[in-house]
């Protein structure tokens, strides 16, 4: 069928996209203010392994800036991003629970879904995604009690 046909053509040039997602640590100055650099230097760590075990084997996470991190999701469909948060949102939660440290590890995240790097400057690139970052962070503050 149409579906069969679709598959072994393989993907064209044009049809594969790529996504860029940025986290900022929630609460990383608190936990370093409260718990000190040793202890935040781990919580940084203890973050970086969660996103590397969440993202496929072929996509690539950096800490990027103080308590940020990117991750850069390679030949996705526009709903692969939505998952890997999810994953990471779940990962994060069964991580707390099973750690009971004095603190949570979870983040505030911004996307976006890219059909083309052609072109486009890292900048271009990252325009947007911090915005929707911190739109992000500033919802979960404001539903705090």
């Amino acid at each position: 069928g149409v579906l069969q046909a679709s598959r072994t053509s393989g993907p064209s040039r044009s049809s594969k996209k790529f996504a860029a997602i940025m986290l900022d640590f929630d609460n990383f100055k608190k936990i370093n203010d409260t718990y000190g650099h040793v202890a935040g230097d781990r919580a940084i760590v203890l973050a970086a392994d969660l996103l590397r075990k969440s993202i496929r084997k072929g996509d690539f996470v950096s800490r990027y800036g103080g308590d940020e991190f990117l991750i850069v999701l390679e030949q996705c469909s526009d709903s692969t991003p939505t998952r890997v948060i999810r994953r990471i949102r779940e990962n994060a939660q069964k991580f707390n629970h099973d750690n009971m440290l004095p603190y949570a590890i979870d983040f505030s995240v911004g996307y976006k879904v890219y059909s083309s790097l052609r072109g486009l400057s890292s900048q271009q690139i990252f325009s947007g995604i911090d915005e929707l970052m911190y739109q992000n962070k500033h919802s979960k503050t404001k539903t705090t009690v």
